[in-house]
């Protein structure tokens, strides 16, 4: 069983002093991620998995050194990066979420809230991000954090403004591609809104590499290779193929039908116009 020891050893060190929490929380994230369905499912890992998850929800709301908290948000998406991960049942799964979106909201360091936005965008399943309320407020977060980008008076956050944005911009699309029908009604609301209009300009300028190389920063962040245009778009266009094919069932059929056709021409206008813009570069 080294491998619980490890993991209860990390959680501990994760307690202690901030040189060592950094390297304790980018260990614990390192655990989780590569822990096996078969591990996570035993009772003996059962108790010391939920240590461990609580420990990286404190440290990341707590009042430490940026750079710890900037490894703690690494760590959280390195561990939504497992499959295997019960982000869908486990009782900490809305502390988690809830904590990365008052980072991404509110920390005043840019960098810790880009690493922050990264996580929120790494679960590849939307039963990860839960109910329809849990996921409208990831949702709304993210819109808010995008909104308030540039709200800062320093100087040395100020330049990853643009790396920022592309996260953030990078992310809501992300929830759009893995969103339901059942989501349909309350993204329709936030993109009929001037919620959504400051979504589109981001969006759009995101796509289009508009922000003088913050967008490869902020691919970078998303644990990913940079992208040209014509790559992002056919990304777009998938997004916008996935939710076309979203059928509303039961009683919500017709606000979930609207809502999906808001969400649509959203991004077909988001689509339209990288399009003419990458024509016009030709």
């Amino acid at each position: 069983m080294l491998l619980l020891k490890m993991l209860q050893a990390a959680t501990q060190a994760s307690d202690d002093k901030d040189i060592v929490k950094s390297h304790a929380v980018r260990a614990l994230g390192n655990l989780l991620r590569f822990l096996r369905e078969s591990q996570l499912t035993k009772s003996a890992f059962q108790r010391p998995l939920d240590d461990a998850v609580r420990a990286l929800v404190k440290t990341v709301q707590a009042e430490a050194i940026m750079k710890v908290r900037w490894n703690t948000c690494y760590a959280l998406g390195n561990a939504f990066r497992n499959p295997a991960l019960p982000l869908d049942s486990a009782l900490w799964s809305q502390d988690v979420f809830s904590a990365l979106c008052h980072v991404v909201t509110f920390c005043k360091n840019y960098k810790v809230r880009i690493k922050s936005a990264a996580a929120l965008a790494v679960p590849a399943r939307r039963g990860c991000y839960g109910d329809i309320k849990q996921f409208s407020f990831v949702w709304h977060s993210l819109a808010t954090a995008l909104e308030n980008s540039e709200d800062t008076n320093d100087f040395l956050e100020y330049r990853y403004c643009a790396s920022l944005r592309h996260t953030l911009s990078q992310a809501l699309l992300h929830l759009l591609g893995v969103s339901e029908s059942q989501d349909m009604p309350a993204l329709g609301a936030s993109l009929d809104s001037e919620e959504g209009c400051t979504i589109k300009k981001h969006l759009t300028r995101c796509i289009r590499a508009e922000d003088g190389g913050g967008e490869l920063e902020g691919e970078k962040e998303m644990g990913g290779n940079s992208f040209n245009t014509q790559q992002r778009i056919e990304h777009l266009q998938l997004t916008l193929s996935k939710v076309k094919e979203l059928r509303a069932e039961g009683d919500g059929r017709r606000e979930e039908e609207g809502g999906k056709d808001i969400v649509v021409s959203f991004l077909e206008d988001c689509l339209k116009t990288c399009e003419e813009q990458l024509e016009l570069q030709q």
